[in-house]
């Protein structure tokens, strides 16, 4: 019974979550206000929701695109429907030996090849990493998904999925997307494996 009241609490606690981020991101006052988030159900429902508003990019840079939140089911789900509204997606990744194999549990779980082409997949490079750390107060790397150059998770470097969050706010955006971009289209590409 006491195993059942924390899943209980564990799901109110993600609901009440999920209701938050909504108000804030559905605000005109509120989506320009930066606020954390901990832990990879959090950053599932944040990514979730900064998809279901994405109308034209989404760029993330990721370790590998294969952790606990990027496999989470609504991310997954809200992914699949950025994708099929023709959301032009590009994907940067550190080390891409999960999705060139067949380890990648994110690509087993889209499965659809059609939908996997519509996602440019590059491999960062040392100069990227180093650019893009020289950005922030702390030189440290940052992993970080931003939409349609406004919405973004910004991850902190020192605790995993902790991250800063903000759904309007296009400053932010552009001084990371300027190292993002500069680099995007002249790094190599990575082809993923599916079967």
């Amino acid at each position: 019974m006491s195993e059942n009241n924390n899943l209980s609490n564990f799901s109110k606690e993600l609901l009440a979550y999920r209701t938050e981020v909504i108000n804030i991101a559905d605000s005109e006052t509120e989506n320009s206000r930066i606020f954390l988030n901990h832990g990879p159900d959090h950053a599932a429902i944040v990514c979730t929701e900064i998809f279901k508003r994405t109308k034209k990019t989404v760029n993330i840079y990721s370790r590998q695109m294969s952790g606990m939140y990027s496999t989470n089911p609504d991310y997954l789900y809200a992914f699949k429907e950025l994708l099929k509204n023709d959301v032009k997606v590009n994907i940067l990744v550190d080390n891409s030996d999960s999705l060139e194999s067949n380890k990648s549990e994110f690509l087993k779980k889209i499965k659809n090849i059609e939908l996997i082409d519509k996602i440019k997949f590059k491999k960062a490079t040392p100069d990227f990493r180093e650019d893009l750390s020289n950005l922030f107060v702390d030189k440290k790397l940052h992993y970080f998904t931003i939409a349609d150059n406004k919405m973004f998770r910004l991850e902190k470097h020192d605790s995993p999925y902790a991250a800063f969050i903000c759904f309007n706010n296009e400053n932010v955006s552009a001084k990371v997307l300027s190292i993002y971009d500069k680099y995007f289209n002249q790094l190599e590409r990575v082809n993923p494996y599916v079967n």
